[in-house]
């Protein structure tokens, strides 16, 4: 019995002092943690401190250019004024009056960047070549207003257009911006609105033209169909146009006019909002444009007094014969 109890010491004692060794060893790992924690703490402040002087120099580095500039400036802007009325003094010393000094600005000559000469022309020379339309509705109006079409726009034909004229013609450009510039300033050049009733036929054509899933002997086809249909749309305007000139040189004999119906209105034309829930009366315009005299003739009527049918536009017809013929007594159909 007090062999064991002696050896239970023993352990006892051993246990002791190997939880005391860990104690140790652990107290120790806490103070090198806490001395590299100081350490790394410490750079810290150091790295910081070295940011905050970098920072203070480059202000008061920069503080200083700038105060350096400033004063520069304002002894070139003194030297100058001195400059300037000792000249004024000298000027009106020698005429004996007191004349203010002519305006400067932008007269100095010194424009590194300036486009030549040359390239402004073939901006003008360009715009100047490129086809145009008048309006047809308001030409009066606007005498000098012409339009491009509608597929065009101002950087579509500085793209597309001007670069390959200066390449042709072997002249320098201008930029895309001066481009617009000139465009803008110099030249009253609107773009015509997109067609919204064209021929059926015509659209039909290209679709078929520009399918990728056709083979070559297909699109040739609708190719030559599609000339064919211009040539007699050709056709047709040149024979009015010849009829034109006949019935203008022989306005007694001969009549060429033009019709067309008007797109139905609704009357009243009223914004109130109860009178948007209103059943509107439906008023009809039928045209007439006498292509000799180049006179335009109107019939109004309301749905009240009549149809868009035959009966309607002979009725019309009827009349428009009876104001240009005024001296006829017989008009019949």
């Amino acid at each position: 019995m007090r062999r064991r109890q002696g050896e239970e010491g023993k352990e006892k004692k051993a246990r002791r002092r190997r939880q005391g060794e860990e104690g140790k060893e652990k107290k120790a790992r806490r103070r090198r943690q806490g001395e590299e924690g100081k350490e790394k703490k410490a750079r810290r402040r150091r790295q910081g401190e070295g940011k905050e002087k970098k920072a203070r120099r480059r202000q008061g580095e920069g503080k200083e250019k700038k105060a350096m500039r400033r004063q520069g400036e304002e002894g070139n802007e003194k030297a100058m004024r001195r400059q300037g009325e000792g000249k004024e003094k000298k000027a009106m010393r020698r005429q004996g009056e007191e004349v203010p000094k002519e305006d400067g600005r932008g007269k100095h000559g010194n424009y590194p960047h300036k486009f030549q000469d040359e390239a402004v022309q073939s901006v003008r020379e360009f715009l100047n070549a490129i086809p145009k339309y008048n309006s047809h509705y308001s030409r009066q109006q606007n005498v000098n207003q012409v339009y491009l079409d509608c597929d065009l726009t101002i950087a579509s034909l500085f793209r597309d257009k001007y670069s390959e004229y200066c390449k042709e013609k072997q002249v320098p450009a201008v930029s895309e911006s001066k481009f617009r510039e000139i465009f803008v300033s110099e030249f009253d050049i609107g773009f015509k609105l997109p067609k919204s009733d064209t021929c059926s036929q015509c659209e039909g054509f290209l679709i078929a033209i520009n399918n990728p899933e056709l083979c070559a002997e297909d699109v040739t086809e609708k190719k030559q169909q599609c000339e064919l249909h211009l040539k007699k749309a050709d056709r047709g305007q040149n024979m009015i146009a010849s009829l034109t000139a006949l019935a203008k040189e022989h306005s007694k004999e001969h009549h060429v006019i033009a019709m067309d119906m008007q797109q139905t209105f609704p009357t009243p034309k009223l914004t109130a909002g109860p009178a948007f829930y209103k059943r509107k009366i439906w008023t009809y315009n039928y045209g007439i444009h006498d292509c000799g005299s180049n006179k335009g003739y109107m019939f109004l009527c309301s749905e009240k007094d009549g149809g868009r049918g035959s009966d309607e536009v002979g009725s019309c017809l009827l009349k428009f014969l009876e104001i240009t013929n005024p001296h006829r007594q017989n008009v019949s159909t």
